[in-house]
């Protein structure tokens, strides 16, 4: 899957084994300085063949689990509109 960061700006490629082993965060965890203690989500859509990762704050894990209008499909949905300087 095609690793997204969430201004959309590609990472890499996401791949995850039928074992659950995930590879391909490498240049995603180096360009944002993700620290031991971080939160990283990891929204992913199998239809597009696309993965975004968010990282930050404790904070970042309860808004989004609470939902805050911005969930997965809020995410996809604003990365594959056309962007309007097309």
């Amino acid at each position: 899957m095609e690793l997204l960061s969430l201004e959309g700006q590609t990472m890499g490629t996401l791949a995850i084994s039928n074992s659950g082993q995930a590879w391909g965060l490498t240049r995603f965890i180096g360009r944002r300085g993700v620290e031991v203690g971080d939160t990283l989500v990891l929204t992913m859509e199998p239809g597009l063949n696309v993965t975004v990762c968010i990282v930050g704050g404790l904070d970042l894990l309860e808004s989004y689990s609470d939902g805050d209008g911005w969930g997965p499909a809020a995410i996809l949905e604003r990365l594959t509109q056309p962007r309007e300087d097309d």
